[in-house]
């Protein structure tokens, strides 16, 4: 198995993807990251589906090979819009 690392990260309302599927955000297609886990307020949603949304304030768990850590920096960063543009 590759070196592997559990990542978390919270949506914010800064994101491009908030209100968006697992699937539509192709997470894994462009980082190999892939979501393990929701935590939406008190509740825990594992093994998520492709079908499940992302929400503002969610906080995702994934599991990601360490050597891909910099595609999802990038990816989330890329992600983010302005103030002025929201």
């Amino acid at each position: 198995f590759p070196v592997t690392i559990l990542q978390d990260f919270t949506v914010s309302k800064y994101h491009t993807f908030v209100s968006t599927s697992i699937k539509s955000l192709a997470l894994y297609q462009k980082t190999q990251a892939t979501i393990i886990a929701i935590k939406r307020g008190n509740e825990l949603i594992t093994s998520p589906g492709p079908d499940a949304i992302l929400l503002e304030k969610d906080k995702v768990m994934v599991i990601i090979p360490k050597e891909r850590m910099h595609d999802l920096t990038q990816f989330l960063s890329s992600s983010l819009v302005s103030d002025k543009e929201s």
